[in-house]
């Protein structure tokens, strides 16, 4: 039998480039740029440009992140002593053959699973059970991969493949769970299905309309494209990863490693952290003595997060410890839990659980989760890997075990959890100037939607081109939302990311539509020209994005009041100095005034769609309450209106 090939624990090259390739918005995008390349508008294809960026952004962090933990893992790569052929040599676990006979003494890491045929050794077995005492091991016991010996020497013959040990057996069962998707990645894909679905119906029926009128099919279907490419804005999902990235870059700084670039979020959303015991809050040692950088666990009590331990160590040492760590000293021994209804009562009446094996630490986790919590997971073993695939966030140490480094979201180079504040911290940050950056985004694509319906339902002239809003955009959305992505900004996290940012964009999204309404009406009415009408509508639509950029900048501090004065002086400006190439005509005293009038009632109407939007909001929310509410009642046999 021939030695199998280096174990590798982290994703392949080949997966990271389909998990950053192939997505349905990649896969819109892309058959947009065919269709504008065959209808020959190479001119506009910027779109598909930036979608590139965004996944060269994704794949360069991804592949970092791979080199990284690679690296890592063979800074703790581990050989053995190996008898082969009556000659000793040094092998690494994919060498060994079953048969092997391995030599181990104090120091010794098992790499494969085998039986002792020869003296006595103490093996400490807590990256695989959670117990922190040493096991000891006679000629006929059994090492399990992972295992390290403690005192004593022997000699061990190998009974299977590195690959087919104890320990990898319970990485493979591990993940027959399939990981969770971050909050953020959920929503950024509900935020793009949304738009795209809405995109879609709308630029068919502008392609049927421009046949309808003569136009030449490849025309209809390239102008459907480019309209479908402006409504799902890649520019917020480049802005999104930019940011991302930033915050990833920021944990590198901090000795932590982010497997992809969503991870970044996840510990900061967080409200119950579940630590495995041995080897994460205490030393991997007899004794267990608690770690030095404990304290770091009193910024997770100031922000309201509960605190967990689950380890597989007796019920005294994790007593102990939880005394050490000013948690409730009641502890739960998992062995006494009859079923899954006993272990989901007992995951939310106790901070502590002893005995617990890795299938109990992953239902805990679930269990936690169905309750409504969003749970972090953080250890350094193998018998943590399911429990890590069950949470919502993953943390592990770079010392640990190389299933759980594998495994984990979030890996820590340094073996401390006195990094886990600072990476809350970047996460929150992460959160809220990506929840900001996507109001601008999405204003600007409900606001199109609107007017593509109205023009195509109404037959009304559509109020401005592409390069207007794209003037317009510029200092509304992609400079300002540039400036906000980089924002140290680490509030507390309400709500959840689409639900915030679809009711924020509302209300600017109505301000839009009814200026540019407003602007149509004003000039049939007034009988302005093409290029005074134009005008007035590009004022009206500056207007309107500059009130909601002062919104969105609340509460203002000396970045955002730069920001929001230097954009609106450099707009009027932009508009100015490009209105022939525009097609703009220098506004009269009418036009003027208007505008006037406009720029100074937009804060006061953007705040009265926003009371109409909270309005409206707080109406379905009670909808909903009342809807569980009566579900409830059905349930347990109570009928609508009977008194208790």
């Amino acid at each position: 039998m021939k030695p199998s090939p280096p174990i590798s624990h982290t994703r392949s090259i080949s997966r990271i480039l389909f998990d950053n390739l192939v997505t349905p918005f990649h896969g819109v995008m892309l058959l947009c740029a065919l269709i504008l390349l065959a209808a020959g508008g190479d001119l506009q294809l910027g779109f598909f440009f930036v979608t590139l960026i965004n996944a060269a952004v994704r794949i360069g962090h991804d592949l970092s992140a791979k080199r990284a933990i690679d690296r890592l893992s063979a800074r703790h790569r581990k050989n053995t002593p190996l008898l082969r052929g009556g000659r000793v040599r040094v092998c690494r676990a994919n060498e060994l053959l079953p048969g092997d006979l391995c030599r181990m003494a104090k120091g010794s890491e098992a790499l494969a699973d085998c039986v002792v045929v020869e003296g006595h050794a103490a093996a400490a077995e807590a990256l695989l059970f959670g117990g922190s005492h040493r096991v000891l091991k006679d000629p006929g016991d059994t090492i399990y991969a992972g295992s390290r010996i403690e005192s004593g020497e022997c000699t061990a013959r190998v009974l299977c493949p590195a690959s087919e040990s104890l320990c990898a057996r319970m990485e493979r069962e591990a993940r027959r769970v399939r990981p969770h998707r971050t909050e953020l990645t959920k929503g950024l894909r509900r935020v793009l299905l949304v738009l795209i679905a809405v995109a879609l119906p709308l630029a068919a029926g502008k392609a049927f309309d421009l046949l309808h009128h003569g136009a030449a099919p490849l025309d209809a279907v390239a102008y459907a494209a480019s309209m479908v490419a402006s409504l799902a804005p890649p520019l917020m999902v480049l802005y999104f990863s930019l940011s991302l990235l930033l915050g990833a870059r920021t944990l590198r700084k901090k000795s932590a490693v982010a497997h992809d670039l969503f991870c970044v979020e996840m510990l900061a959303r967080a409200d119950v952290i579940c630590f495995d015991k041995t080897g994460t809050l205490t030393h991997r040692t007899p004794d267990g003595d608690v770690r030095e950088d404990i304290e770091a666990l009193d910024y997770f009590r100031r922000q309201d997060a509960a605190m967990k331990i689950l380890s597989g160590d007796t019920t005294e040492a994790v007593r102990r410890v939880a005394e050490k760590t000013a948690l409730d000293a009641r502890v739960c021994d998992c062995r006494s839990l009859s079923d899954g209804a006993a272990l989901a009562r007992a995951a939310l009446e106790f901070d502590c659980f002893s005995y617990a094996g890795a299938q109990q630490k992953a239902d805990i986790v679930q269990s936690l989760r169905a309750a409504g919590h969003t749970v972090a997971m953080v250890g350094d073993g193998v018998n943590d890997v399911a429990a890590f695939y069950a949470a919502d966030c993953s943390v592990s140490f770079g010392s640990g075990a190389v299933e759980a480094r594998a495994a984990a979201q979030i890996v820590l180079r340094e073996n401390t959890v006195a990094a886990l504040p600072e990476i809350a911290l970047e996460g929150r940050r992460v959160i809220n100037n990506i929840t900001r950056t996507g109001e601008l985004f999405v204003k600007k694509s409900l606001c199109s939607f609107v007017l593509y319906l109205l023009v195509l339902l109404a037959d009304l002239p559509y109020p401005m081109k592409s390069i207007h809003w794209t003037v317009v955009g510029l200092c509304c959305v992609t400079i300002p939302a540039a400036v906000l992505t980089m924002e140290h900004q680490h509030q507390p996290l309400l709500g959840h990311f689409v639900h915030n940012v679809f009711f924020e964009a509302v209300p600017g999204a109505l301000l839009h539509i009814v200026y540019l309404l407003a602007a149509i009406g004003l000039s049939a009415l007034l009988g302005l020209s093409d290029s005074l009408g134009l005008t007035l509508c590009c004022g009206a639509a500056a207007a309107a994005g500059l009130s909601v950029l002062w919104h969105v900048c609340l509460p203002l501090d000396r970045l955002r009041a730069w920001l929001c004065c230097l954009m609106t002086a450099l707009l009027p400006l932009l508009l100015a100095l490009l209105h022939e190439p525009l097609g703009l005509s220098v506004p009269t005293p009418a036009v003027t005034g208007l505008l006037v009038v406009l720029s100074a009632a937009g804060y006061p109407i953007l705040c009265g769609c926003a009371a109409l939007t909270t309005r409206v909001e707080h109406a379905l929310a009670m909808r909903r309450l009342a809807g569980k509410l009566q579900a409830a009642h059905a349930e347990s046999g109570i009928e609508s209106g009977q008194v208790l």
